[in-house]
């Protein structure tokens, strides 16, 4: 799960605060067995956590630590030592909790005028989020309604990025801009309503407040809407981490995730019911909650540890335990209202509540006895035949290693474009279905092109499989296809300047096999703005030309211009 230093810092600065309002839980409850013993521990635990946050150099992260941190204590210090203070925020938490997002707005907006007046945001670490964020602003206006699909921003990308961003991400580093691009309007106006429905839950526990600031006496509730996590969780997760990542991964980054988060749900549920899990102090461990749920937030306006499951996770079950946490806090004043068997004090658990518990969780153990033969088994196949034709002894052996990968999975593209790059790389030599090597690379890669449209890597291999078709057959209508194909690689990359020289080199092709002039005036114009993309590459930037490289590709370009064809079509 941690994968990246960012990701690593992200979860340790979520688990540190929430270890942390644990720890003083615990040491400021009433003393009772080993109660202080836990409650050092897990301060020390915490302690050690935040050593590795700091080992983690992440700045995001340990910027959202220090502000959530410091926030939980001044909001700490005023209600435990006000009670004035802390009657007024009870009685207007509705203004509270408006303010809080007002401030949110405005900054979020403070920051898009400054992008947009200065041309970006200071510091190449930030210009390189404001180029994450314009692309995925283009990318939503040209997908408005349910944007590109979860997993699908860094194919989609490319085609907005300009060549001054160095880098080709897999999100746009910031928690708003990721469903925006991804799911569209829908999924950012669920994602916005998820983060204040979480904290409007957090302000408004089931048991209401009375105008003293003291909770009536009313029966919590089970929360029944939290019930329902549990299926849209292990579907969306596990079908989206599925779809998303390379087939031999999707176990650790797809089944078990889902199953964690879906386990963490329906665990947070059942404590929901259970009122005297925190009857001593349960405000405290609230506030390192919410205090890790914030820096997740903070932290994740720059990062992009909230797409990796180990710190979804986390956030999700911080959000249950600190809706839980408030359900408890919520019954704790109710007094002599205990059926039979129940503690004083505590409302009985709701029967009906318990029967959501066992419905859902038979729901979505059918989901997933469903969902693994549609899934998960071509998936699990076609790795399993990936890995036979890596390995292989023999091409033979590899041929039908890879023709089964691509035969098991019939959404996937990864095998197709393997087995497209396999068989170039033998384009003259007999395949043991007596096609060439050229022939089995083109259909190959028309496989991958129509399994994933919009990547531009399955249109240049497809390109370079017609040219090297051209190559053995020397029709010049594999020629045209393989420019064809350059084209629309170009089309989804557009300020790629390998990719333009590349397309320079097809229409050259095309050129020569036509004796076609204006055909060639084109590839050299695209050769020369591709030399052009290059100049604008910030100097020292690793993918810019070296001057060895950029020497030969003048070269190139000096000799189709003085290769002398005549026109045989129009």
């Amino acid at each position: 799960f941690f994968s990246h230093s960012n990701i690593a810092g992200g979860y340790l600065m979520a688990t540190g605060l929430a270890v942390a309002g644990l720890g003083v839980a615990r040491l400021r409850a009433r003393p009772r067995p080993f109660r202080v013993l836990f409650g050092v521990v897990t301060v020390v635990a915490a302690g050690v956590i935040v050593a590795g946050l700091v080992l983690s150099h992440g700045r995001g992260a340990g910027s959202a630590f220090v502000i959530g941190g410091v926030g939980w204590l001044l909001i700490s210090l005023v209600w435990y030592r006000s009670a004035r203070l802390r009657d007024r925020m009870v009685r207007r938490r509705v203004l509270w909790l408006g303010i809080g997002w007002m401030l949110v707005a405005v900054l979020a907006g403070g920051v898009v005028v400054y992008g947009v007046s200065r041309g970006g945001l200071p510091g190449p670490s930030l210009m390189f989020r404001w180029y994450y964020w314009t692309g995925a602003i283009r990318m939503m206006a040209h997908h408005p309604w349910f944007g590109v699909g979860a997993g699908n921003f860094d194919r989609h990308y490319v085609q907005y990025k300009p060549v001054e961003a160095p880098e080709e991400v897999k999100d746009p580093h910031n928690l708003l801009m990721t469903p925006a691009a991804e799911w569209g309007i829908v999924g950012l106006t669920a994602t916005i309503v998820f983060m204040v429905s979480v904290s409007a839950a957090m302000c408004f526990p089931p048991g209401s407040v009375c105008g003293s600031g003291a909770l009536c006496d009313e029966r919590p509730r089970n929360g029944a809407l939290v019930f329902l996590w549990l299926i849209p969780l292990f579907v969306t997760v596990l079908a989206a981490r599925t779809l998303a990542v390379p087939s031999e991964i999707w176990l650790p980054w797809a089944f078990t995730p889902a199953l964690i988060w879906a386990m963490a749900a329906l665990a947070l549920c059942v404590d929901s019911d259970h009122v005297v899990r925190f009857e001593d102090d349960p405000l405290q461990l609230t506030g390192g909650l919410v205090a890790a749920m914030v820096g997740v937030l903070i932290d994740n306006t720059i990062s992009f540890s909230m797409v990796y499951p180990g710190s979804a996770c986390t956030f999700f079950a911080l959000a249950g335990l600190a809706m839980a946490v408030r359900r408890i806090e919520s019954s704790s004043p109710v007094r002599g209202r205990g059926g039979a068997g129940s503690p004083a004090g505590i409302a009985p658990t709701s029967a009906k509540g318990s029967r959501a518990v066992v419905v859902t969780a038979a729901v979505s153990v059918i989901v997933a006895v469903l969902y693994w033969p549609v899934v998960v088994v071509p998936v699990r196949r076609a790795t399993c035949w990936l890995t036979f034709a890596r390995n292989a002894d023999t091409g033979a052996e590899a041929f039908d290693g890879y023709h089964r990968a691509v035969q098991a999975d019939p959404l996937d593209p990864v095998a197709a474009s393997e087995l497209a790059g396999w068989a170039l790389q033998r384009e003259r030599q007999t395949m043991p279905d007596g096609r060439t090597g050229a022939d089995v690379a083109v259909e190959s890669a028309l496989t991958a092109v129509r399994r994933d449209p919009d990547d531009n890597r399955s249109y240049r291999t497809l390109s370079n499989a017609y040219a090297a078709r051209h190559g053995v057959r020397e029709d010049p209508n594999d020629a045209d296809r393989a420019a064809e194909a350059s084209a629309k690689a170009v089309a989804r990359y557009p300020e790629l300047p390998t990719l333009r020289f590349e397309y320079g080199e097809m229409l050259a092709l095309q050129a020569t096999a036509r004796r076609d002039p204006e055909r060639l005036r084109q590839a050299l114009d695209q050769m020369q703005c591709a030399l052009r993309l290059d100049d604008r590459r910030p100097p020292g930037e690793i993918r810019r030309f070296k001057p060895e490289h950029r020497a030969r590709l003048e070269a190139r370009i000096r000799a189709l211009d003085a290769l002398p064809l005549t026109t045989t079509r129009p």
